[in-house]
């Protein structure tokens, strides 16, 4: 009895552990089923993910194809539309003026074609006038960005071509000034031919001694006058080419030179004009022009003013007996040849040409700038300026 009840327990015992052992093998089985499943679904949900990303870019994909295909429709139709304005605008003004009966397709073929608008007599189509019909199109048609885009766009244009203007008249200002400058300059310099031809053609045979004295003294003042321009000229020149200076000072010295060029040139039309009276009246070479009367001529009394010159008595012949008199007293006595005085405007360009070097520092002992220096030239420049033409 003792035996059946060992084996009964036995028996048991392995049943429990084949239990036991059957219930690990399945629990195990729904593990590996559960992770399956699980790794499955995680699979499925990766999927799902990737191809909802697909989508989500082929919906962006398509959703720009479409917004650039609208922008490209809007922006043809704008273009149209505005084509069809300036068309319709031209097509009117045509009919207007010669009564045809022209239509808008008709005026198309006046796009782009000025010499053609400008034979009917139409405005020119400036480029800010085609984005402003643009501009009022794309309003008509709902494009709104589009319309303020167009707008700034034809601003921008607008104000480049008002600067452009303002630097266009500025530019013509100063040239209209300059030419009235050279204008007043030349009619100063017309007068005091004027003047010098009158008192050339007042002389006679009874002065022609007297006015050969005056040019010749005036020629050889003329002569002297060029040569020491030409000498400072020559300074300036080597001084320019010896220093190390500023652009600013650098393009100053080069206005003084210029200016003693022109002033060179200006009496040397002033030694012509003396060359010529010497010619005229004496009809020798300018070298060996002699101020006085031939010698079978009766000498006019000493204190004698004839043109300008004072006879001291003595032979006539000998300029040394002639002398410079700055007013002539003698009666019947023509005007003095004589070279003009520095004129306000002589003044006015020596007074500027001085401000220039002092700004530039070319005057200045040292670098620095003396302000007050500079505003009191600019204030003799001003009024030089106002007496020169008022």
């Amino acid at each position: 009895m003792a035996n059946l009840n060992w084996a009964y327990g036995l028996a048991q015992g392995v049943k429990g552990v084949a239990d036991a052992g059957a219930k690990a093998a399945e629990d195990q089985i729904k593990l590996n089923n559960q992770m399956a499943l699980n790794k499955q679904i995680g699979d499925i949900q990766l999927d799902v993910h990737e191809r909802q990303a697909k989508a989500d870019e082929l919906r962006r994909i398509a959703a720009e194809d479409r917004r650039i295909a609208t922008a490209a429709k809007l922006g043809k139709d704008i273009n149209e539309g505005a084509t069809g304005m300036l068309n319709t605008s031209d097509a009117g003004a045509i009919n207007s003026q010669f009564g045809s009966n022209m239509t808008a397709a008709d005026a198309q073929v006046l796009t782009n074609n000025p010499a053609a608008r400008k034979a009917y007599g139409l405005p020119e189509d400036t480029e800010s006038m085609q984005i402003g019909r643009k501009a009022e199109m794309a309003g008509m048609l709902g494009g709104t960005k589009e319309q303020k885009e167009l707008y700034d766009r034809q601003k921008d244009i607008e104000t480049t071509a008002y600067q452009r203007s303002q630097t266009k008249n500025a530019e013509k200002r100063n040239d209209i000034l300059e030419a009235e400058i050279k204008a007043r300059a030349e009619r100063a310099d017309a007068l005091e031919v004027l003047r010098e031809n009158r008192a050339i053609a007042q002389t006679n045979a009874a002065d022609r001694s007297a006015s050969i004295a005056a040019a010749t003294t005036g020629l050889k003042d003329a002569r002297a006058g060029v040569e020491k321009l030409q000498s400072e000229v020559t300074r300036l020149d080597v001084l320019a080419a010896g220093l190390t200076i500023s652009p600013e000072a650098k393009e100053a010295l080069d206005a003084q030179i210029k200016a003693l060029r022109a002033s060179i040139k200006s009496g040397e039309t002033e030694a012509g004009r003396w060359r010529a009276a010497v010619a005229k009246y004496g009809n020798v070479e300018i070298d060996s022009a002699t101020p006085g009367p031939g010698a079978a001529r009766p000498a006019p009394a000493a204190g004698t003013v004839i043109g300008g010159m004072e006879f001291k008595g003595g032979d006539p012949n000998d300029k040394k007996n002639w002398m410079p008199k700055a007013a002539a007293t003698a009666t019947a006595a023509p005007a003095p040849v004589t070279p003009p005085a520095a004129s306000a405007r002589d003044l006015y360009l020596k007074a500027a040409k001085e401000l220039e070097a002092l700004k530039g520092g070319l005057l200045m002992p040292t670098p620095s700038r003396n302000k007050d220096a500079i505003a009191r030239k600019e204030a003799e420049v001003k009024a030089l300026l106002q007496a020169t033409y008022q």
